[in-house]
């Protein structure tokens, strides 16, 4: 598995920081912490491993998020985040301050990205 420089320093830091990860290689790490290995979405375990290390933006999700919502957040997203039925968390700054600017509402905000 080759891994991109931001999920190794990710990794890096986990080892670094979280006991359960000292012994851990990064492809264990890895199927523990996000869903897939080509984008930055988080599972449940991974969005709690991350919490802790850095500062993360949540936002209620209010109207259903589609699978064409979906491709664009793991195409555009170029951080972690995390997203349910019911909320999204973002760990890039830069995309929670954009989210915020289209009032918090993330179909348009993604659909803004898509275009």
């Amino acid at each position: 598995m080759q891994t991109d420089l931001l999920k190794q320093k990710i990794f890096d830091e986990l080892r670094e920081h979280a006991t359960k990860f000292h012994n851990w290689n990064y492809k264990e790490i890895h199927y523990h912490c996000f869903k897939s290995p080509a984008g930055y979405r988080l599972s449940y375990e991974g969005l709690g491993n991350l919490q802790v290390l850095y500062n993360t933006y949540e936002f209620k999700i209010t109207v259903p998020i589609t699978s064409r919502h979906l491709i664009t957040l793991t195409r555009e997203i170029k951080y972690p985040y995390y997203i349910s039925k019911n909320r999204l968390v973002l760990f890039g700054g830069q995309d929670a301050f954009i989210l915020k600017i289209h009032g918090s509402n993330i179909p348009d905000w993604l659909d803004s990205m898509a275009t």
